[in-house]
């Protein structure tokens, strides 16, 4: 008999685990934190702050106690690196543990703590953050502290939330089952199921409030709220769709999901990942961007360059006001040739126009902005009418999200890698009035058959699509490579080019139709404001042709254009 087939075998499980684990701080931490038990009693709420520091910062800490175990060693280090990189008081209750206690004294706990010794202080440097099961109170805190009117934190942060423990979502359980490892076999095992419903909710079911967050309305939840997940991780199945409800409701919740991550991969020191994630975490809980954000936002620095150097080709207001009214660490940026600049401007101010006219023949339709980025296309080229789709990773949409604000209801956010083919699915549109996919920087870097392969599945999706991307010449190829290559290695090699698109696209299938081919320094004059070197390589360039940007149409319309009717 396995240890999770049965509530019995749990049981005994959990009881000799938590026989192992020190229920206080533990030595070594003693040594380098100034610790207070608040309270007293069997379950204390510990205030620690760095020897002989204070700060005005509070972060109310629940840990991973997956019901029933003290924290683990390694929480303890990874609240002790906090300590040192946020510069903050960590408040952490000891709350009570099935299955000696259950829901309810576990609230009763947190409810009257947090009353005690957090709603006193200035709640704008107040945190709330929560780890696994602990991530799940910390959820239902939140709420339950909007509903008995007690100040609310100005920000949450939720790793590897658990936040489903009475089991009420069926197909969110065959998710967590598909991870397919030990962690998932043990969640959602029968005896794990009864254990917790017997131990922890008792009389609680149905709370979901207390017991299942997720199941609840996000519309009350604090201000600002980071969620951070393992793509590997069975609960990521949570945490994407406890994202998905905020953006349901409004909300815009900062979510990284991190593809080789398993269940609290933030404990492990020498993974990147979790190095990622605590950057990430020092600029969030600092109200600052100097760790990690700031080098997210080189293309709004090079979108505002480009708008002042190049205006009369590009110009992007947003990335400018942006640019004046934030200080950005420079420090890490690779200056790029003023060739390359106008090669941008170009470029960007070609999408721009080929959106626009796709617009004026389909003003009605759908566009989806794969990799948008941060990009701020939408605003640039928005006719009032259209649906609009950004599409990235859930990491480039959280940095998205504390760049801008998607807040027209036109204008939809779908956090999935470009390569997850799962967004497809995500995409509502009539399409008899028109779709279009941009894939600005992206095929470039597919080999050929993953271009053929990827426009076949968007025929057989949406027959009578229009694409948009760029084709590369062989020679811009490698000259971009060259570049890239001094740029330095994280900087990706392009491998997709067409020495002759149009006739290369409309061999590869006969319903494949392209609708232009336009060269990208086509259309622009020389500046008197130019240097010589520059208007060399302008001429160069132009005569060669090296980038195209196509608009292909997959099969054949379902729908009329505008002009035709």
């Amino acid at each position: 008999m396995g240890k999770f087939d049965n509530k019995e075998s749990v049981y005994k499980f959990v009881t000799r685990k938590k026989a192992k684990r020190n229920r206080g701080i533990p030595q070594w931490l003693q040594k380098e934190v100034d610790a207070e038990a608040l309270g007293g009693g069997d379950f204390p709420c510990y205030h620690i702050t760095l020897s002989g520091r204070t700060s005005d910062r509070k972060v109310f800490y629940l840990y991973d106690s997956e019901y029933c175990h003290p924290m683990a060693d390694g929480e303890w280090r990874f609240i002790y690196d906090l300590m040192n990189i946020v510069d903050a008081e960590f408040y952490i209750p000891m709350y009570p543990l099935a299955p000696e206690h259950c829901c309810k004294d576990v609230f009763d706990m947190l409810i009257r703590t947090f009353s005690e010794y957090i709603s006193g202080f200035d709640m704008n440097k107040v945190i709330l953050m929560g780890t696994g099961t602990g991530a799940g109170n910390a959820v239902s805190l939140n709420m339950i502290a909007w509903q008995e009117g007690l100040p609310m934190p100005y920000k949450m942060v939720l790793l590897a939330p658990v936040l489903d423990a009475e089991y009420k979502d069926y197909e969110l359980m065959v998710k967590m089952q598909r991870a397919k490892d030990w962690y998932s076999k043990a969640s959602t095992s029968q005896g794990t199921i009864d254990f917790i419903r017997d131990y922890w909710i008792k009389d609680y079911e149905g709370k979901i409030e207390y017991t299942s967050p997720i199941h609840e309305k996000t519309n009350y939840l604090t201000g600002e709220v980071l969620v951070a997940s393992g793509a590997k991780d069975c609960y990521n199945a949570h945490s994407r769709q406890f994202c998905r409800n905020m953006y349901d409701s409004g909300r815009k919740p900062f979510f990284f999901e991190y593809r080789n991550a398993g269940h609290a991969f933030y404990l492990n020191r020498k993974n990147s990942e979790a190095t990622h994630l605590r950057k990430i975490l020092q600029d969030y809980m600092t109200d600052s961007r100097n760790a990690i954000i700031d080098k997210y936002l080189y293309e709004v620095r090079h979108r505002g360059i480009i708008s002042k150097r190049f205006p009369d080709i590009f110009k992007d207001d947003i990335a400018t006001k942006f640019l004046a009214n934030h200080k950005i660490n420079y420090e890490d940026y690779k200056r790029r040739s003023e060739y390359r600049n106008l090669v941008s401007a170009a470029t960007s101010r070609d999408y721009d126009d080929a959106v626009r006219l796709f617009l004026m023949e389909y003003p009605d339709s759908t566009v989806v902005y794969a990799g948008c980025s941060l990009d701020t296309m939408f605003e640039r080229v928005d006719n009032g009418r259209v649906m609009w789709y950004n599409l990235d990773s859930p990491g480039r949409i959280a940095i998205r999200n504390m760049y801008t604000t998607d807040s027209c209801e036109r204008e939809k956010i779908i956090d999935r890698s470009v390569n997850d083919l799962t967004w497809l699915d995500e995409i509502d549109c009539e399409i008899d009035k028109g779709l279009l996919f941009i894939f600005r920087d992206i095929l470039t870097y597919y080999k050929e058959e993953e271009v053929k392969e990827l426009l076949r599945i968007l025929y057989d999706r949406f027959q009578g699509c229009n694409v948009l991307f760029e084709a590369h010449s062989y020679m811009e190829l490698i000259s971009s490579n060259r570049f890239a290559g001094r740029l330095g290695a994280e900087y990706r090699r392009r491998k997709f080019y067409m020495n002759y698109p149009a006739s290369t696209i409309e061999s590869w299938d006969p319903r494949y139709s392209v609708i232009s081919s336009k060269p990208i320094l086509d259309g622009i004059k020389i500046s008197s404001g130019w240097s010589t070197k520059l208007k060399i390589m302008f001429h160069v360039r132009r005569l060669f042709q090296g980038t195209r940007i196509m608009r292909v149409r997959l099969g054949y319309e379902k729908f009329a254009a505008l002009f035709e009717k």
